[in-house]
């Protein structure tokens, strides 16, 4: 088999599956490598298939990747692939089987947290800089590693998992009725189209974030180029209040001895 015909083959199944409102993709990059399906429901879920054609030499390395960048992870691998993969793949790891153009579940994809600047990476600049535009200091400016990071720093991590997730099903909507409709009339895989973003949706989340009074941390933020990491100004207001009265304490000290003398 082929893998574009496994891929139909697992596809079918996840359709009988998961809910109505699942989005489905034919491939989905996330850092250095690709994942052979991404599904966006109410888990971040990315699906690997290794057919009989393949080699299982950068295995390793590609689950790595997807297990920072997804809640669950499931290999699909050819029955021929299944004595070695089973001795490596590490047990959060879903897999399952394809046999006889059957796919058997030797196990399901355990649920783990992904950390925050992972979740971070999921969104563009472009939409960083306009839902971060007013609560953040020239956010338009700034680079995306920045924006990122403030992202974490300023919003909690239970908004950014929800948000991110809310962010994936409505930019990438249109593209999975295109990938479903493939599947169902079994024609070709559409194109990568760059999606649009939803200008609507991000403009709605800055308004929360201003409601929140998140603006006044944001405010206080300095981005600190050399370090690349966000610096809180009051620091260094510290400093330069223990200064002054450092400084103080000194001429009070000096006019003390000059009176004695």
């Amino acid at each position: 088999m082929y893998e574009y015909e496994i891929k139909k083959l697992v596809l079918c199944k996840l359709l009988s599956l998961e809910d109505n409102d699942s989005i489905f993709l034919n491939e989905f990059a996330v850092d250095l490598v690709r994942a052979d399906i991404a599904i966006f429901n109410g888990n971040i879920h990315l699906i690997e298939i290794k057919s009989p054609r393949d080699s299982l030499q950068r295995l390793e390395k590609q689950l790595n990747y997807f297990s920072l960048y997804s809640e669950k992870c499931t290999l699909v691998i050819h029955a021929k692939h299944y004595k070695k993969a089973i001795k490596t793949v590490p047990k959060f790891i879903g897999l399952w089987i394809v046999k006889n153009e059957e796919i058997i579940v030797d196990r399901l994809a355990k649920k783990r947290n992904i950390e925050a600047i992972f979740l971070s990476e999921f969104w563009w600049s472009q939409e960083l800089k306009l839902l971060l535009g007013r609560v953040l200091p020239k956010a338009s400016k700034l680079p995306v590693e920045a924006l990122r990071k403030a992202f974490i720093e300023l919003v909690s991590y239970d908004k950014i998992c929800k948000w991110t997730k809310e962010n994936l099903k409505i930019k990438f909507h249109k593209r999975s009725l295109k990938v479903i409709e493939a599947v169902k009339k079994n024609i070709p895989f559409p194109k990568w189209e760059m999606p649009d973003i939803n200008k609507k949706y991000l403009l709605k989340l800055r308004q929360r974030l201003l409601q929140d009074g998140v603006q006044k941390k944001a405010s206080s933020l300095t981005w600190d180029c050399r370090e690349r990491r966000w610096r809180y100004r009051q620091f260094s207001l510290v400093h330069h209040n223990q200064h002054t009265l450092h400084h103080e304490q000194n001429l009070l000290q000096k006019a003390l001895t000059e009176q004695l003398l």
